[in-house]
């Protein structure tokens, strides 16, 4: 499984990080830079348990997110 705690994976991450600048375009979706780093600060607040966050799972992700979970953590060496 990838995780940033793997020094080759964390590399990639920050060499990544590092070539964001406001005149990038995005490859894929529609968020500018403010908007796509406004968006990991809130979900890393959100997981960290800071600010006021309030999350509502709705009624298909209660049946289907439990599958895709699970897609998302399996072990990529198996």
């Amino acid at each position: 499984m990838k995780t940033i705690f793997d020094r080759e994976i964390r590399q990639l991450l920050i060499s990544r990080l590092e070539n964001i600048n406001a005149t990038k375009k995005a490859k894929w979706g529609k968020m500018n830079v403010q908007q796509m780093l406004k968006h990991n600060t809130y979900w890393n607040e959100w997981i960290q348990g800071k600010g006021n966050h309030v999350y509502k799972q709705s009624f298909m992700g209660k049946i289907f997110g439990n599958i895709a979970l699970r897609k998302l953590i399996k072990d990529e060496n198996l």
